[in-house]
């Protein structure tokens, strides 16, 4: 790849094929084309205002039940022990304070009216977009996003944010007291503590849905239907002077591949050929030095047909079966030879021999059908052997059997043959 090309190459072949390369392009482009999706929680204000309600009435009531010393020192140790509620305050509010403002809200007697400025002021920031760790969620070249409602049945309404626009719930400095409604006289202390209080019940209403992302994502990528690109014979597909690409390097590949198809398809041609001039010299040779005259009929040469074909079909269908149903389901128990030397290929000479009594041609057919069902599974010698072999030995249980028990025999016999081989 990026080498330039020395002279032109054209196509040998005509054919098409499924460009990847631009398919996987094209289908990422797509995905990220879907923009990020984050839900909208409209309930988190109001589950943070109702503990913020519950936590203050819960310590004004201890707050009132507690004997307040009027003197300093045993008031600052009343202050001191008050704490023991802290981690009841903690568990109503939902959040964990630090003392000093705990300590601060013990001297203010958990006032309604700082509770009110801060509910108040809590549902000013909760109007806007709030996200944790904006840069990780949002990627700094998307301006826009999606934002849905969090509804029960799933269809909440869908709309538009700017980036811009979506505040970091972790850059606390963001967050400032717009209502100072009843702080005219708090000193600026009281408003820092109120202040930091406050930030601590800031929570993302929004949150990225990376589900329904991941199945928006892969709905574009499928929506992107494989690429077609046809070559016709003797066309350019690698001018002189062209800097070679991964398209370019998947022509040649396609095409490397169907000479490969193609040689292995004269190979089998030839093989076949051979074998059949074997067969035939054979066949010759039992005709002329054998003491009974081998002669074929045409009825049994119909019959051997006939057997030859149905035996293929039931082959292929069998192959197409525990491919589809067995092989994806027990392939872990078992490897895919076992199901190959499962198919019942051996029934062919056994039913021969039943029909035709001339042990030389049923040699000759179970060596044809032995070649066939070998080439059929992409040239399996050692399947070819075992064929052969589990066939003379069905075909042999078979000769001269009187009773039904007799075939079954048979046929076990032929299991224990294809077991040993």
């Amino acid at each position: 790849i990026g080498e330039v090309v020395k002279y032109d190459f054209s196509s040998p072949y005509s054919f098409e094929m499924v460009d990847d390369i631009t398919t996987e392009e094209k289908r990422l482009k797509a995905e990220m084309a879907v923009p990020i999706i984050l839900d909208y929680d409209p309930s988190v204000f109001e589950r943070s205002s109702g503990a913020i309600y519950r936590s203050f009435r819960l310590m004004r009531a201890e707050f009132k039940a507690t004997h307040w010393a009027h003197s300093a020192s045993a008031y600052e140790e009343q202050v001191k022990d008050f704490f023991i509620h802290k981690g009841q305050f903690e568990k109503e509010l939902g959040e964990q304070i630090p003392d000093y403002l705990f300590e601060w809200l013990v001297r203010n007697h958990f006032s309604a009216r700082l509770e009110n400025i801060v509910i108040h002021n809590l549902e000013i920031w909760y109007q806007s977009q709030l996200i944790e760790n904006v840069d990780k969620a949002i990627p700094s070249h998307q301006t826009v996003v999606l934002a849905r409602t969090v509804a029960k049945n799933n269809k909440g309404k869908e709309f538009s944010v700017k980036r811009d626009s979506v505040l970091d719930v972790a850059n606390k400095e963001s967050f400032i007291l717009k209502y100072k409604s009843g702080l005219e006289r708090s000193s600026e202390k009281d408003i820092q503590y109120l202040l930091d209080f406050s930030r601590y019940l800031i929570y993302p209403n929004f949150t990225l849905n990376k589900q329904e992302m991941a199945t928006r994502r892969q709905g574009a990528r499928d929506s992107i239907l494989p690429i077609t690109i046809s070559i016709r014979k003797n066309q350019t597909i690698l001018p002189e002077g062209t800097l070679m690409q991964p398209y370019h390097l998947s022509l040649l590949k396609h095409i490397d591949l169907m000479r490969s198809d193609r040689r292995q398809e004269v190979l089998v041609l030839a093989i076949s050929f051979l074998f059949l001039s074997i067969i035939i010299v054979f066949f010759q040779y039992v005709r002329r030095f054998s003491l009974n005259k081998v002669k074929v009929e045409n009825h049994d040469l119909l019959v051997m047909g006939f057997i030859s074909l149905i035996t293929i079909i039931v082959a292929k269908g069998f192959l197409f079966l525990t491919e589809t149903a067995f092989l994806s389901r027990f392939g872990s128990m078992w490897p895919p030879q076992f199901f190959l030397y499962a198919m019942p290929v051996a029934a062919a000479p056994m039913m021969v021999g039943l029909l035709i009594q001339s042990g030389e041609v049923v040699w000759l057919f179970t060596t044809f059908l032995s070649v066939a069902v070998g080439l059929m599974t992409e040239m399996n010698f050692a399947y070819m052997v075992v064929t052969f072999a589990s066939g003379i030995a069905a075909a042999r249980g078979v000769y001269g059997c009187k009773k039904r028990n007799d075939i079954y025999w048979a046929g076990v016999r032929t299991g224990l043959v294809n077991a040993l081989m």
